[in-house]
């Protein structure tokens, strides 16, 4: 406290030592010296006048201010020379501002004395200039105060200015496309109604107003293009005929034109039956809707990601973004870190991949999300993929895949293309089922599980007709596949019930098998093959199998189920029957290993443990899924499991497929002689099996057919007619 005083003292007594009686006397003097000379002596009045006028007042003020702080303490003048530079540049601006109403004011007294000829002069300067120069002061104030922030700020306003520069430029050039080719849409309709009224034959009005029978044939042979002009010439007396003159035949010409129903042909389902099926346009599904992704939210997350891993010591750089409908995926490139603490900063080496894994829970925290998964390494990249739930989720649908060129040129190739969805950056993703060949989803409850196996029959009626493709679909929870009854493409109405579910799969092994004689009477060796060699009324169409509960089937007769979809999973490919298996329980005994040994393409969607992820995928990772669509696949193109985001397609666009497909009247398909009793094709009972059965009925004396059919994994017919035998033979009681 004492040294504060101290300092105040010397303070004052400095204060004191300048301003003492003999240097204000001076100053005093030599101010009444300066305000005289301006007074009464001329040339110092003009010198006056002709600068800055009584601003030099202001300007005298400074300067005294500036040389008495430099006199107490220029430590302290120093501190506070932001203040003085301030004070010089707000001047400068005052008198830029001042010269924009010197052409206002040039001829008044009391403006010119105040500001001085300077202002005069300074007035004859371009306005623009002046303009930019009063706006450059105002931009460098702001700095002297703070220039780190100030400066900070100018940045992002350049960057933001640029920004919306470019979002207007690429808007005015969308709009002038668009009014373009309107532009050019109106000038093709004008030039083809032109050119329709061209052609119409001119006659002289001396030929039109002869009798002509050709004409008044030609009028009566079109009662839908002239209604009105029929009706008046039906009220005409017998053996005349009318006359028509050059307006009035202008007139028809005008309303045969415009009339729709004889201009353009209207567009029928009903086709000639010589030519075949016609498959619905894209007119049936609901547009896409073009949604722009932000990257402002983005560049966000990919600091936060940076900054979390680089606080845990271990060091990224984010070189890849892509932006997906629900997912965004982030591609880490490790960085270098130091072997040990100390060594050379040369000596360093790669941070390594599991360094950067074993911070999964660390990112979720820092991103304010569960969901997240680490892909490492992503295949074909060399980066580590980081994919988080996208902060602007978006739909995906059904017509946006199937307009794809990869979805086109699967169907051009005569293919089975079935739509998925888009994966992580946005690309559509479309798999052949004919070269896949079957397909597994399974999922929990709400995942998006009928919504893809709807979307799977929909690319289908898309693209393939009856005679291309017919399917036999089973649904034992009766909701789901329903509405697809009456088309033309199901073998069979949509089975229901479990118990018809054995004949249903008995008759398509049936089919198989004519098929198998049938393409080796032919010598080929495929379906395809076959097909080339074989008449277009005797081609094969495919057959695809769509199951949407399995569970339910293999609860009810897990042996004769799985059997028969082993079997034709083994053998169905050549033959081109295909497989589309859905399960809400992958289990293991369920989804067997038998099973999944012979379908490569698998579909999982969000499941309830890695446990479950492990019996559909053989890997974790369906567990960490968002739902709603959001699936991971498998098949024989990718070795690890893809990331895809399923299409949506809705009951209307369902709907209106159903009912296209059902008013078609097509030519008449090639039946299928599918017998699809649930009888066994052999009716004598195999000599082994029947040694098998009498060796369980000695160990087990009251084995049940159940017992029997689960032992030696044979249908339900067959093990009743062994038991009789066995019955007969006194092996196996009955009675109890």
């Amino acid at each position: 406290m004492l040294g504060s005083l101290n300092s105040t003292v010397s303070n004052v007594n400095k204060i004191v030592a300048v301003f003492n009686i003999r240097k204000i006397a001076i100053g005093l003097l030599l101010i009444c010296l300066i305000v005289a000379g301006i007074l009464f002596i001329k040339p110092v009045q003009n010198l006056f006048l002709e600068t800055l006028g009584l601003l030099w007042l202001y300007v005298g003020l400074w300067v005294m201010s500036l040389g008495m702080g430099f006199k107490i303490s220029p430590r302290i003048t120093w501190k506070f020379r932001k203040v003085w530079l301030f004070t010089l540049i707000f001047f400068a601006g005052i008198y830029t501002l001042a010269s924009l109403w010197q052409s206002t004011y040039h001829s008044n007294q009391s403006y010119i004395t105040f500001f001085g000829g300077w202002i005069v002069e300074l007035g004859t300067v371009d306005p623009l200039l002046r303009l930019a120069l009063l706006c450059g002061v105002l931009l460098i104030l702001p700095m002297v105060v703070s220039w780190n922030r100030t400066f900070r700020l100018y940045y992002v306003a350049c960057i933001t200015a640029t920004r919306i520069g470019l979002d207007l430029v690429k808007l005015l050039m969308g709009l002038l496309i668009k009014f373009s080719r309107y532009a050019i849409k109106i000038g093709i309709i004008v030039l083809g109604k032109i050119k329709a009224i061209s052609v119409q034959p001119k006659r002289r009005k001396s030929e039109i107003s002869q009798p002509n029978l050709e004409a008044s044939v030609s009028l009566s042979s079109t009662p839908s293009v002239l209604p009105k002009q029929q009706n008046r010439m039906s009220t005409l007396p017998s053996g005349s005929v009318p006359v028509l003159t050059k307006r009035k035949t202008r007139k028809l010409i005008k309303q045969s034109v415009s009339n729709p129903s004889t201009a353009i042909v209207s567009k029928s389902v009903t086709p000639n039956k010589k030519n075949g099926w016609i498959a619905p346009d894209d007119s049936l599904l609901a547009p896409p809707e073009r949604k722009a992704t932000t990257m402002a939210p983005l560049e966000k997350m990919k600091d936060i990601i940076e900054q979390t891993l680089l606080d845990h010591g271990v060091q990224v750089q984010v070189n890849d973004i892509k932006a997906g409908p629900r997912i965004v995926r982030f591609g880490l490139v490790p960085g270098w870190s130091l072997k040990s603490p100390g060594m050379d900063p040369k000596e360093k080496n790669r941070v390594k991949v599991q360094s950067i894994v074993s911070r999964e829970k660390d990112l979720a925290l820092a991103l304010q999300t569960p969901y997240i998964r680490i892909e490492a390494p992503v295949p074909g990249e060399p980066i580590i993929g980081l994919e988080v739930p996208n902060p602007s989720p978006a739909k995906v649908p059904l017509s946006l895949v199937t307009n794809s060129d990869q979805f086109v040129k699967m169907t051009q190739s005569g293919g089975l293309p079935i739509a998925l969805g888009q994966d992580t950056g946005g690309e559509p993703v479309s798999l052949d089922l004919a070269t896949l060949p079957h397909l597994l989803i399974a999922g929990s409850t709400g995942s998006g599980k009928s919504v893809c196996i709807n979307s799977l029959i929909a690319s289908l009626l898309l693209t393939q007709g009856p005679d291309k493709l017919r399917m036999l679909m089973i649904d034992p929870k009766r909701v789901e596949l329903t509405p697809f009854n009456g088309l033309p493409h199901l073998v069979k109405p949509v089975i229901v019930d479990t118990d018809e579910v054995s004949g249903g799969l008995k008759g398509l092994m049936r089919e198989m098998f004519r098929r198998y004689r049938m393409m080796e009477d032919a010598g080929s060796r495929n379906i395809v093959a076959y097909n080339k060699k074989a008449k277009n009324d005797e081609q094969l169409p495919y057959l695809v199998l769509i199951v949407d509960e399995l569970a339910d089937l293999m609860m009810s007769a897990s042996g004769d189920v799985e059997h028969n979809l082993v079997r034709l999973a083994q053998l169905g490919r050549a033959t081109g029957i295909h497989l589309v298996l859905a399960t809400q329980r992958p289990s293991v005994q369920v989804v067997t290993g038998l099973l999944k040994a012979n379908i490569p393409g698998r579909v999982a969607f969000a499941v309830a443990s890695n446990v479950d992820s492990r019996v559909i995928l053989d890997t974790v990772g369906a567990e960490k899924l968002l739902g709603q669509g959001d699936m991971l696949l498998l098949s024989n193109s990718s070795p690890k499991p893809k990331r895809v985001q399923g299409t949506l397609v809705k009951d209307s666009e369902i709907s209106a497929m159903v009912k296209y497909w059902v008013n078609q009247n097509g030519p008449e398909l090639l039946p299928l002689p599918m017998d699809f009793s649930d009888d066994d094709d052999d009716e004598m009972i195999d000599d082994k099996i029947l040694d098998e059965s009498r060796k369980l009925a000695i160990r087990y004396p009251n084995m049940s057919r159940s017992h029997l059919e689960r032992q030696l994994r044979i249908g339900a017919t067959k093990a009743g007619r062994i038991i009789n035998i066995l019955e007969e033979e006194g092996l196996v009681n009955m009675s109890f």
